[in-house]
């Protein structure tokens, strides 16, 4: 299977101004991602409208301009990829967001091999959601009080179900899967990474932590 390392960075970024070409650990954000998608799969793309990011990993890889209208915070990451599926024909997108910076060759290699072997549409990273934080304790409002999200609530925490969230780390997609309208299809499998390899850079909060944690 031949794979496509889409690294889709635009330039409007909300809760970290303008964090794809911010310095984290001695180089760009975004460079992060690149180094991981040329280490590991057939070609790599970073999808942007920012000169600045071209700059930063044009001598590196292939840049796409994306338009406009793909780059708004409300533009669905599916018509990313099918806007880049439009001049690469590869077997398998495999979608790395700049925003994990922690993501290694291996987890890439293993998300892809899993793809392979088990004939899944897709593979998708996740870590454990820790059981003071899962759904079976999630409330919500009813007439002004407090009453248990779901029928489920369990009294201990051990006997909570494993929740799990989607990390950003890595998606392996089939071709045909995105064709098909989706980026997970009917059979999507995890790939489970430990909290200790994942953060995601959505806030500041999120920056201070990732800079100690490295």
């Amino acid at each position: 299977m031949s794979t496509l390392a889409l690294i889709p960075a635009k330039k409007r970024s909300t809760g970290i101004p303008d964090k794809n070409v911010r310095d984290f650990k001695g180089q760009p954000l975004v460079k992060w991602a690149v180094g991981v998608g040329l280490a590991t799969c057939d070609k790599t793309v970073v999808s942007t409208d920012s000169g600045e990011v071209e700059g930063i990993v044009g001598d590196l890889c292939e840049v796409l301009p994306r338009p406009a209208p793909l780059c708004t915070d409300w533009a669905p990451m599916l018509d990313v990829v099918r806007h880049a599926l439009m001049f690469f024909d590869h077997d398998v997108i495999v979608l790395l967001q700049p925003t994990q910076p922690f993501r290694r060759p291996d987890h890439i290699k293993r998300a892809v091999s899993l793809l392979e072997e088990t004939g899944a549409d897709s593979i998708v990273s996740v870590v454990r959601v820790p059981e003071h934080y899962s759904p079976d304790y999630a409330m919500r409002m009813q007439g002004g009080e407090l009453v248990p999200f779901n029928a489920r609530s369990p009294s201990r925490r051990q006997d909570t179900e494993p929740a799990y969230s989607r990390d950003g780390t890595v998606y392996a997609i089939r071709r045909e899967t995105i064709g098909l309208g989706s980026l997970y299809g009917d059979s999507c499998l995890p790939l489970v990474i430990p909290s200790s390899e994942s953060v995601n850079l959505d806030t500041e909060e999120d920056w201070r932590r990732a800079e100690e944690m490295s």
